[in-house]
């Protein structure tokens, strides 16, 4: 089985066009970085143990690059990556050479050498994962979590998972912690990310994440990352208000997306899949999840995140009975566009009081248990028609509607806020299948192959980071849209054939505004590759 589309292969062999071949050569790191790093694609690299990038350290990896975390039992034995408040991580791939995270043994080239746990193998949970530790504001500490407190600025701070309070010997920066004042911070960027069969339990709910989002800052650039067999939660945020577009939460243990403790950030497009079992799709707390800190309402922040365009399948056939949603503890949130289908709970339910959400403009469908609490006048609960649900190995999966689906009816206009992207329609697809290439969806044999409309690259500028790109296609429009930066100018260029070198410029350079910039032309008959340069 081919691990990439033909225009994948065509892409990752004009970039890597005058390497050298052979085996990369295994780099391996431990402990404490300090100071800058750069991780390099001719190169893997073995997380042996936990790895901490502490404050003012930056790490830097290149596109298509493979990080490979060490199997082991027990703490801290096993390959985890920690960036703490203050360090950065720069991982920007792209969809041709995304960046891979993986556990030791895995054989990337070989779809079927890790069985999901469901299918009798033993994928998830062989190593630890990533981890950010930011300075955002949590709205409370978890009294379950031992060792929590209060920085000299008065902001909390809490401990990861409640694990022990251990420093750098050389500056004595708590290592574990995360919290604090500052929703503006960075933890540096992912981008075409994929972090593959990681999750470990510490103790009685208490475990590592495939991307833990701790106290991160909305400086932070998460999108394009994807979490696949992990042994607990896809993705958790705590506090923070980092902001997110196109994550993919694929055949992991317990929920697709999990919130906790005032988490404020904005989020878009999101997929998550089910295997045969798992939990609920997203939970979200306003308050931690228990102990007597939980459901003492009115601590701030509210928690009061947006979320659009999200489609979640749950089991399918008999299983955990969890519902598509579960909000709990002071739950301030809201959740739009979006289509939850094949869970064996119920659609939506509030299992404590405190539920102040705001849940419409959603596609509800197969949801076994019935509707809970869900705004029953504002949503719809009907067959989103996706083209195809299918959890093998067997190049079938398609989750984008059918046209005529009702997932392009009745959607609410995302916010203008230069965030949000414009999406007519509900759920996190509509013509173009942006998880294709750069996940283990497509690597392992997954999605039904589509073809592309779109080439995403990064600028000639090495010192510039290059934006990421969607495409859709509005009436008779093909619409290319990007995050810009204000001051920078950007020009569209197109090609016929995609790997020539005759790029020519589409119209005159666009200003950068610091929000999304959108690019309109209107189809016709002939097919073309874009991308965006700095001229």
């Amino acid at each position: 089985m081919m691990k990439r589309t033909i225009l994948g292969w065509f892409l990752t062999a004009a970039l890597l066009a005058g390497s050298s071949s052979g085996a990369a050569a295994t780099v391996t790191v431990q402990g404490i970085l300090r100071g800058e790093h750069t991780w390099t694609a001719n190169n893997e690299y073995l997380l042996d143990g936990w790895v901490y990038v502490v404050d003012g350290a930056v790490l830097n990896i290149e596109a298509g690059t493979v990080v490979r975390g060490k199997e082991a039992a027990t703490q801290p034995d096993y390959g985890a990556l920690f960036i703490c408040r203050g360090g950065k991580i720069n991982a920007v791939g792209s969809p041709a050479n995304p960046i891979i995270f993986t556990t030791q043994s895995d054989d990337i080239s070989d779809p079927f050498d890790i069985p999901l746990a469901d299918e009798g193998g033993g994928g998830r949970g062989l190593w630890g994962g990533l981890i950010l530790l930011g300075k955002g504001l949590l709205n409370r500490p978890d009294a379950e979590a031992s060792g929590s407190g209060q920085n000299p600025d008065g902001s909390f701070y809490q401990l990861y998972e409640g694990l022990g309070d251990a420093t750098d010997p050389v500056t004595g920066q708590g290592l574990h912690r995360w919290g604090g004042n500052d929703n503006d911070d960075s933890s540096g960027a992912l981008r075409f990310v994929s972090l593959r069969y990681s999750g470990k339990v510490m103790e009685s709910n208490k475990e590592i994440n495939g991307l833990s989002l701790a106290g991160v800052g909305r400086g932070t650039t998460v999108e394009f990352v994807e979490v696949y067999a992990n042994a607990d939660d896809g993705f958790e945020f705590w506090g923070g208000a980092v902001n997110t577009r196109y994550l993919v939460s694929a055949f992991n243990s317990d929920e697709c997306f999990d919130m906790d403790q005032g988490h404020e950030g904005k989020h878009q497009f999101w997929f998550g899949l089910q295997a045969i079992s798992g939990d609920e799709g997203v939970e979200l707390n306003g308050q931690p999840s228990g102990g007597p800190n939980a459901n003492l309402p009115g601590a701030q922040p509210l928690g009061q995140h947006q979320i659009y365009n999200v489609t979640l399948i749950g089991e399918g056939g008999p299983g955990t009975g969890s519902d598509a949603m579960n909000t709990r503890s002071e739950y301030y949130g809201s959740i739009h566009n979006s289509i939850f289908t094949q869970f064996q709970g119920r659609d939506q339910v509030s299992s404590v009081p405190g539920y102040h959400g705001t849940v419409t403009h959603n596609l509800f469908w197969e949801n076994a248990e019935g509707r809970g609490i869900v705004d029953q006048a504002n949503n719809t609960f009907a067959d989103p028609r996706l083209r195809q649900i299918d959890r093998g190995q067997n190049e079938a999966l398609d989750p984008r509607p059918q046209v005529g689906s009702p997932a392009f009816e009745g959607f609410k206009p995302s916010p203008t806020d230069g965030y949000f992207i414009a999406a007519p329609y509900k759920g996190a697809f509509a013509n173009a299948l942006w998880c294709q290439d750069w996940t283990a969806l497509t690597d392992n044999g997954h999605l039904k192959p589509v073809a592309h409309a779109l080439v995403c690259e990064q600028p000639a500028a090495a010192a510039v980071e290059g934006p990421s790109l969607s495409a859709r296609l509005t009436g008779n429009d093909f619409v290319l849209s990007f995050p810009s930066t204000l001051g920078a100018r950007y020009q569209i260029q197109s090609r016929a054939v995609v790997i020539a070198d005759d790029w020519s410029n589409e119209g005159a350079p666009l200003d950068g505004t610091g929000g999304v910039l959108i690019f309109r032309e209107a189809t016709g008959s002939s097919q073309k590759f874009y991308r965006v340069r700095l001229p």
